[in-house]
């Protein structure tokens, strides 16, 4: 489910992919090729970029209504494995959210975390009614990405309790790509194996191999990262990842624009930037 800029509660700004000096905006590659191809031209070219179709899920009228109500675009695909004679087969439906800030990043952090909760609250509830078994949220879903603006009040106001302690001190993006002493571990669930395999980590192959060797049968990665940096890669990377280690991967990025009062940089050495666009290609499936 991905919540469109420009849908209410978006993050004020230009919409993702519009086109300099005021054109439409680029919904993406599928929306232009359905528009540019036909029959079975539209068909062969989509099986070179997808592999084969995905026959669509039957959403819920109660999740499309509640989607309509709140802005945003609900899809669902089902894909499907290779029958096996030993083991009777498990369906597992996995939902993956994407959503922009509903306010402002100079709005007060208590009004800003509460909309976006509401927002996310409500996606998770029209999952769940399409009959979801695992939900993932984006990366630091609950709060504009505010890292890289090495600042850290008010951001560190975002902060919430969490098992492994206190994270505030890794809040310069120098800092928080990090080796882990955790290993690669992997969660036994109702509904399968699992692993979360968190954005930067999609860059190396060998984090999704260990997943895989340690048993993971889906493995998440959840990311935030901008759309001229990342949007040509992350897609290719989780296919790749799910190709090479024979499981599935579900992969999930930003979207919406948000402004920073304040320079924003990645720590490459560039001029800094006040609004963050981040682009996530919608409908790939993997």
């Amino acid at each position: 489910m991905a919540a469109p800029e420009g849908s209410p509660g978006a993050s004020p700004g230009p919409a993702p992919g519009a086109a300099s000096g005021g054109g439409p905006a680029f919904e993406s590659v599928e929306a232009s090729l359905k528009s540019h191809l036909q029959g079975k031209d539209y068909d062969e070219v989509r099986r070179i970029l997808y592999g084969r179709a995905y026959p669509e899920l039957k959403i819920p009228a109660d999740a499309r209504q509640m989607a309509e109500k709140g802005g945003y675009e609900i899809q669902g695909y089902e894909i499907s494995a290779q029958p096996e004679q030993l083991r009777a087969p498990r369906k597992v439906r996995v939902a993956c959210i994407q959503n922009s800030i509903v306010l402002p990043t100079t709005a007060p952090i208590e009004e800003q975390k509460n909309a976006i909760h509401k927002k996310v609250g409500g996606m998770v509830e029209a999952a769940a009614l399409a009959g979801a078994n695992i939900v993932c949220l984006q990366e630091t879903f609950m709060m504009p990405f505010a890292f890289c603006t090495r600042e850290r009040l008010p951001w560190t106001e975002f902060a919430e309790s969490a098992d492994y302690g206190p994270t505030i001190k890794y809040f310069s993006e120098a800092n928080y790509y990090m080796e882990s002493t955790l290993g690669h571990p992997v969660f036994q669930t109702a509904f399968g194996r699992i692993a979360i395999n968190i954005c930067y980590g999609r860059h190396h192959p060998q984090n999704w191999m260990m997943f895989a060797l340690n048993g993971a049968e889906i493995i998440f990665n959840p990311s935030a990262t901008t759309g001229d940096l990342s949007e040509p890669l992350w897609g290719i990377e989780a296919r790749n990842a799910a190709i090479a280690n024979h499981c599935f991967t579900v992969a999930i990025n930003r979207v919406g624009t948000e402004h920073f009062p304040h320079e924003f940089t990645s720590g490459n050495g560039l001029p800094g930037i006040t609004a963050v666009e981040f682009r996530a290609e919608k409908h790939k499936r993997f």
